[in-house]
């Protein structure tokens, strides 16, 4: 069924006499939710780009200890040796989810 045709499928309307009316969803009302979200706040996605398949391996440096001293005029400053530390991210499994969408579900979403 193409969208906003009518229809008299008992599975498909949202009217009494059978037949469908479509609800349309604002596009940016939901990039305001989608921006308001905290799902990139709890999320990392630094090293997507980098990763291709499965089995790849990426090295993560993480950023070393770095130890703040309170400062006085004329005292002589001490320099901290910095130690990298890091680890290696290995893709060693993977998942899939795949789903249909029809038309109407389509025309509501968000691209």
């Amino acid at each position: 069924m193409a969208f906003g045709q009518e229809t008299s499928s008992p599975h498909q309307s949202n009217f009494s006499n059978g037949n469908f009316s479509p609800t349309l969803y604002s596009k940016k009302v939901q990039k305001a939710f989608r921006k308001s979200s905290v799902i990139e706040d709890v999320t990392n996605t630094d090293y997507a780009g980098e990763i291709a398949n499965y089995g790849d391996s990426v090295k993560i440096v993480k950023e070393p200890d770095i130890t703040i001293t309170n400062y006085l005029r004329g005292t002589q400053l001490a320099t901290q040796d910095l130690t990298d530390a890091g680890f290696t991210l290995q893709i060693d499994s993977a998942q899939y989810f795949q789903f249909a969408i029809d038309d109407i579900e389509e025309a509501h979403s968000y691209h």
